[in-house]
C-alpha cells in the first residue's frame, strides 16, 4: 500500500473517532436548548407546598447535643 492510500485511511477513520464527541455535544446542546419546547425532553415542572418545617431549631440544636462525639455545644 503507498504512504498516499494509507494517510488518506488513516485520516478517513480518525475523523470519523473524532466527529462521534462533537455530534454528541451538539445533539445533547441542542436537546438542553429546546428541553422547555418538549415534554419528553424535561418534564412539566410542578410546585411544590411550602409548610412549616416539622422539627424545630431548638429540636435539632437538642438532638445533636445529646450525642457526646458531635462535640456540639451552642449554635456559634
Amino acid at each position: 500500500m503507498r504512504a498516499e492510500v494509507f494517510w488518506r485511511k488513516v485520516h478517513c477513520w480518525v475523523s470519523i473517532v473524532a466527529a462521534l464527541p462533537l455530534l454528541v455535544v451538539a445533539l445533547t446542546g441542542i436537546l438542553l436548548q429546546v428541553k422547555k419546547d418538549f415534554a419528553w425532553v424535561q418534564p412539566t415542572e410542578q410546585a411544590g407546598s411550602g409548610a412549616e418545617p416539622a422539627v424545630s431549631f431548638e429540636q435539632i440544636f437538642a438532638a445533636c447535643a445529646a450525642q457526646p462525639e458531635a462535640g456540639v455545644h451552642s449554635w456559634t
